[in-house]
């Protein structure tokens, strides 16, 4: 389920970022632009780009699908 919740998280966070790099005119997009132009300005562009940025590392780092356990079980069995 982690790897599902990392994979959605990194797509998002690719979304922000290309839209943001391309200044995209995206039915979404332009209303994410709205909201965030009030606070951020002509900089909402870069800003979202950022944004982009570090959701895909959390999402990356969210999709750890062993939590850093070993996945082989082959160190405990007896020999």
């Amino acid at each position: 389920m982690q790897l599902l919740w990392g994979i959605l998280i990194v797509v998002a966070g690719l979304f922000l970022l290309i839209c943001g790099r391309l200044k995209s005119n995206f039915f979404i997009y332009r209303l994410i632009i709205a909201r965030s132009k009030i606070l951020w300005g002509e900089n909402t562009h870069r800003f979202h780009q950022i944004a982009g940025a570090i959701v895909i590392v959390v999402g990356v780092l969210t999709s750890d699908v062993n939590n850093g356990h070993e996945t082989s079980h082959a160190a405990t069995r007896p020999s």
